[in-house]
């Protein structure tokens, strides 16, 4: 509420400054035409109130020098996480010959490591997408494959969340895209159609064709329970930081926008909840239908 009024009061404030300098003007220049001063001056003080009203509600472009110490932050973790995980791994492998209780601690202590040290890289790249400072690696690759490869991560989570997955992966086509990224970004959705399932249900993950002969790569739960009302709000960084992985889906849009394509999200009571990754048709390649008739020699 304070907000809009000190908008007011300050838009206000200008408005009555600048029709007091008109009247101020007519009063030393009395020959001046008055109703032509007072629409000139008058529309030079609407347009500057209407530009103040304007630039407030543009949305704060991101501090360049904080995302760059984002950036450094996250790189020095990452080099001493390294160091951390490999001493993890060895402490891991020692208590192999103890008992239960220390075998326990030490793989809860790896498991902490490898989180801590995603969270770390989610939050390098991320620094780096804002700057504008991260680069498409560009590379030819199957799509079902690379769908594959992404499922491969989710595994242990879907199997923990008695969730099963089907993939249906008829009607491949050839990418160009940073592989690596999307693989990422597919992982990263069907992590969250997971979280957002009842235990005992399933996932369907299809490839689309388009009309505009680009792929949507579509993950869905008719069983889904996302909230509806915080779809929109799911691609961007929350505030405060709510988990570990708490960047994943703000990264996965990104990355779907450096390659010209999106991510889209739908929730609703009684349909359940699907997430679609779309890439233009400029990044597919689809087999040609062979000739299954060819004409006969001779």
């Amino acid at each position: 509420m304070l907000q809009p009024l000190a908008l007011f009061l300050e838009a206000t404030a200008i408005f009555a400054v600048l029709t007091g300098s008109i009247a101020s003007i007519i009063s030393i220049y009395p020959g001046l035409n008055r109703e032509a001063a007072f629409f000139i001056l008058g529309a030079a003080a609407c347009g500057i109130v209407v530009s103040l009203v304007s630039r407030r509600k543009r949305p704060a472009r991101p501090d360049h020098r904080i995302l760059q110490l984002m950036e450094g932050v996250a790189d020095e973790l990452k080099k001493n996480l390294q160091t951390i995980n490999g001493l993890s791994e060895m402490i891991s492998h020692w208590s192999a010959r103890e008992g239960a209780e220390w075998r326990d601690t030490c793989h809860h202590l790896v498991e902490t490591t490898r989180k801590l040290a995603l969270f770390t890289s989610q939050l390098h790249d991320y620094a780096r997408l804002e700057r504008g400072a991260l680069h498409l690696l560009e590379q030819q690759v199957d799509a079902a494959e690379l769908v594959v490869a992404g499922l491969a991560a989710c595994e242990d989570k879907a199997e923990h969340a008695d969730v099963f997955i089907k993939a249906d992966l008829s009607g491949s086509a050839e990418l160009r895209c940073d592989a690596t990224r999307i693989g990422q970004a597919i992982t990263s959705l069907v992590h969250w159609i997971v979280e957002t399932s009842p235990s005992g249900s399933s996932i369907g993950i299809s490839l689309i064709r388009r009309a505009d002969k680009g792929l949507e790569i579509r993950i869905s739960n008719p069983a889904g329970r996302a909230p509806v009302a915080g779809a929109a709000t799911l691609f961007e960084p929350p505030v405060p930081i709510t988990g570990l992985n708490s960047l994943a889906l703000p990264i996965a849009r990104r990355v779907a926008l450096l390659h010209c394509g999106n991510i889209k999200v739908e929730a609703a009571p009684g349909t359940g909840t699907s997430a679609s990754l779309c890439l233009p048709a400029r990044r597919v390649d689809w087999p040609e239908l062979a000739d299954t008739n060819p004409p006969r020699a001779g």
